[in-house]
């Protein structure tokens, strides 16, 4: 799903290596989108995406494009459970001419 949002807030970036022995870097926001941006998300940031964090500036909170996907993941501990992720598969700005 593709919105036009800001991000309110963002998590300190984790990074580590993931079981597969790949490495990998994430971080939680917190977007705002919707008419006046009153609807808020919490998602996953991951790699290459955490990357273009570091350009956003959150006291001006400026637009963006962002691609959220939901997905539904079983759990680790093997008790049938399933719990809901957000993502965010891609962040670009809005244009200032836009």
């Amino acid at each position: 799903m593709k919105v036009i949002g800001k991000l309110i807030a963002a998590s300190p970036v984790q990074e580590g290596i993931s079981r597969a022995g790949n490495p990998y870097k994430r971080c939680d926001v917190i977007l705002a989108f919707g008419e006046n941006f009153e609807d808020r998300i919490s998602a996953t940031v991951l790699n290459e995406n955490v990357d273009a964090l570091k350009d956003y500036d959150f006291t001006q909170q400026r637009e963006l494009y962002a691609d959220v996907q939901f997905v539904v993941r079983d759990s680790y501990n093997y008790s049938g459970r399933k719990f809901n992720e957000m993502l965010l598969k891609s962040i670009e700005l809005v244009p200032l001419n836009a």
